[in-house]
């Protein structure tokens, strides 16, 4: 596995070991399963909070990312809002998530944060998820 998951409720922790396609595969296959639990224990409106940690490897291959995501999305019908705080300090991967904050189609809030700010990552993710 390319990527870490760990759940402390109600965040869905993912760490990326590196940024290749088969951590971006590893990745939406353990989401979509934790999202596919999530609807099934009943919690399709609430909040699906995930914290993705892409400080030591750098963003994954976006435009194919963006195509497996949208394919595998395109499968449910009621998917729970998601809220998505990515911790990494690098330029390049900021402007990039930024340039993908509109994409119409994904039911995603996103901050981005830098890796010393962890801690408010997760307050965010708890604050919505309280809400």
């Amino acid at each position: 596995m390319k990527v870490h998951y760990t759940f402390t409720a109600p965040i869905h922790i993912f760490t990326f070991v590196d940024n290749s396609r088969q951590a971006a595969n590893d990745y939406m296959s353990l989401a979509e399963q934790e999202i596919i639990r999530w609807v099934q224990a009943g919690y399709v409106d609430k909040p699906f909070c995930i914290l993705l940690d892409i400080s030591t490897s750098g963003l994954f291959p976006l435009k194919y990312t963006i195509q497996r995501s949208t394919s595998i999305l395109d499968n449910y019908e009621k998917l729970p809002q998601r809220y998505i705080a990515y911790l990494t300090d690098n330029q390049m991967d900021i402007s990039l998530l930024k340039s993908i904050a509109t994409t119409p189609q994904w039911n995603n809030t996103r901050r981005i944060l830098p890796p010393a700010k962890r801690t408010d990552a997760i307050d965010w993710l708890l604050e919505v998820w309280g809400n």
